[in-house]
This record gives C-alpha cells, sequence and structure tokens, in this order.
C-alpha cells in the first residue's frame, strides 16, 4: 500500500523543517544584521514566503500527484528536465551534509568530552533506520518532535518572563538592516516550499495539505518572531550578537537542567529534519535514474553524505564558507530553479 502522510502530520514536517535548525542561534544572526529590527525582518521574509508557498504549492499540485522530479520531465522533457532539476537536487544534498554538520557542533558544545567518531556513526545508523521506515513513520516522529520542541520553547519563554526588560523602547528603523535581515530569513521560509514540492505523491489531500504547510509556516514565524523579541528583551543586543546559542543561554539562565531538556528536544527535532532530507534526496536520486528500488541507494548515500560531512567538518575553509554558501545557495541556485519551474507549471496547466 502507498504510503500517504495526513494534514496534520504535514503541519508538523513544516515546524520541523524550519524550526530545529534555527532556532539555537537564529536570534544572534538577526540581531547582528538588523539590530533592534531583527523581529521585523522575520515578518517580512514569512510574509513574502507564505504568499510564494501558496502559489508554488497551488501551481505543482494542480499540475500532478507526482514529485518535482518527475514534474519537471514531463514538463522540459528528459533530457532537459533533468539538467535543470540536478543544481536543485545537489542543493539538497548539499543542505543535508550542512544540517548534519551543525547538529554535531552542538552535540561537541554540549559534550566536549564524547567520542564524537561513534556519534557520527550512531546519528548516521538512526536517520537510516527513520529513511527504510518510510515517509509516513518519519511524519509520525516529526509529530511527536515537534511538540516536544514547542513545549520546551514556550517553557523558556515563559519562564524567563521576571528577565523581561523593556529594551524596545527606541527602535530605530533602518531599511537596509531590514533588508539583509529579511534576505537572510526568507532562506528560511523558502524550504517548505523546497521540500513539499518532493512530498506531493504522499499527500492525502492536496488543498487540505497546503492549507496545513501555510499554518505551520505561520505558526513557525510567529513562534521565531516572539523568540527573538524574548531574546532582546533578556539580553543586550551587543551581547545577543556574540552568543553561540541564544537560545541555549536562554534556557540555563533560569534552571541549569533545563539545558538538557533542550540540548534532547533540538536533537530529536534535527535527526528528524535529516532524515526528511535524506529522505526526498534518496527518493529523487532514484527517480532521476528512474531505479525502481530506491531503498537500495540508502547505504552508500548514507556512506557519501557521512565522509562528507566529516571532510567538511575538518576542513576550515569550508566551514568558513559553509553559512554563506548555505543562504546564496537558494538565492542563486534554488530560487531561480524554482521560478523557472513554476512557470513551467503555470504555462503547461494553460496549455
Amino acid at each position: 500500500m502507498k504510503e500517504k502522510i495526513s494534514s496534520e502530520q504535514i503541519f508538523c514536517l513544516v515546524i520541523a523543517i524550519i524550526i530545529p535548525t534555527i532556532i539555537l542561534w537564529v536570534p544572534a544572526v538577526e540581531v547582528g544584521l538588523a539590530q533592534e529590527t531583527a523581529w521585523i525582518t522575520v515578518i517580512v521574509a514569512g510574509i513574502v514566503g507564505l504568499v510564494l508557498q501558496y502559489i508554488i504549492l497551488k501551481l505543482g499540485c494542480g499540475f500532478s500527484n507526482k514529485s518535482i522530479v518527475e514534474d519537471v520531465k514531463d514538463i522540459f522533457g528528459p533530457l532537459l528536465g533533468r539538467i535543470i532539476i540536478f543544481p536543485y537536487l545537489s542543493m539538497i544534498i548539499y543542505d543535508t551534509t550542512t544540517l548534519l554538520n551543525q547538529l554535531i557542533e552542538f552535540i561537541e558544545f554540549f559534550m566536549p568530552r564524547s567520542f564524537i567518531i561513534g556519534i557520527w556513526i550512531g546519528i548516521t545508523l538512526l536517520i537510516v533506520y527513520f529513511v527504510y521506515a518510510g515517509i509516513e513513520n518519519i511524519a509520525r516522529v516529526a509529530l511527536l518532535t515537534s511538540s516536544l520542541l514547542i513545549m520546551v520553547i514556550l517553557i523558556v519563554m515563559l519562564l524567563n518572563y521576571p528577565n523581561y526588560e523593556d529594551r524596545l523602547k527606541s527602535i530605530l528603523i533602518d531599511f537596509n538592516q531590514i533588508f539583509k535581515g529579511s534576505i537572510y530569513a526568507f532562506s528560511w521560509f523558502i524550504l517548505p516550499s523546497i521540500v513539499l514540492l518532493f512530498l506531493k505523491p504522499f499527500f492525502k489531500d492536496n488543498n487540505k495539505a497546503i492549507k496545513s504547510s501555510l499554518l505551520g509556516s505561520l505558526f513557525s514565524q510567529l513562534l521565531i518572531t516572539i523568540l527573538i523579541v524574548i531574546c532582546i528583551l533578556v539580553f543586550d543586543i551587543n551581547l545577543l550578537s556574540i552568543l553561540s546559542y541564544p537560545f541555549y543561554s536562554l534556557g540555563t539562565l533560569i534552571i541549569e537542567g533545563l539545558g538538557v531538556i533542550i540540548f534532547v528536544a533540538w536533537i530529536s527535532g534535527n535527526i528528524v529534519k535529516i532524515s526528511l532530507y535524506y529522505f526526498i534526496s534518496i527518493k529523487s536520486i532514484a527517480e532521476w535514474f528512474e531505479l525502481n528500488r530506491w531503498k537500495k541507494i540508502i547505504i552508500p548515500f548514507s556512506i557519501m553524505i557521512l565522509a562528507i560531512s566529516i571532510f567538511k567538518s575538518q576542513v576550515p575553509i569550508i566551514k568558513f564558507l559553509n553559512t554563506n554558501y548555505y543562504v546564496v545557495g537558494y538565492l542563486v541556485i534554488q530560487i531561480p530553479i524554482l521560478l523557472i519551474i513554476s512557470i513551467g507549471y503555470l504555462l503547461s496547466s494553460k496549455n
């Protein structure tokens, strides 16, 4: 029986796509770019992201119930379609290695004396298990991990109430800073559009799936906006901009043991997100090469991702370039290709 994911699971998958990776460090990055107006950048980027998400998913789901890889081959032909989708898919694979790197970096921060190679291998084996289990099971686990992460975020926000200070009395609006911060924030909010086009074959109901994805994005945007405001209220912006993991610091400011709960919630959320990226990468590679048994490439793909991730973590220049490329990759590669594909959807639907 073909796997299907419900609208509730899509809501949680969208949260899993946006929140886990950025929640720990995003307040510092945005404050560094936009100072006190960091929360405004999230609103601006979020509105643009929601509008594009609706248009892209509406066009994609209206065209077919196939994945974006199959759609592109149908629209542009087998050869040209493969050429167009190749850099788009390559960025998904690159993002997978980046996500794995970020996960291990935080584990090293939290447990500096741990046997790190063992952790690399252990996490990879767990991800392989989830991928073998299929998208339905990944979506079920996402429901649990997203709920845990949201609960932890809300607890940290509420318990920090005594530490709130009015640091937003005078806000200097700098449109240049807001623009820079919005571009960076937009790279998070375009993710649901990019990822969900791969999952179209698994939607139970397209209209409900689109609605749930929009609600998931809106909820994530509100949560991130409130978190940035609270971080500004608790920390001075000068301190906030240099903290490596502001949300973790926010939690340990109240109760020292809360750091362990944050660690568990964040790690579990990221493992689910990486599992999802593994799944769509492997399925898409199989569709690109027209392979019937996609599970046969799980092991070689996992070995490749593990090797690349470890290499990236050991080479200083790649570490330095990684964050910028992560954002630029969306602006230069994925978003232009997504625009081309969306135009293809529109023109093909009219014909």
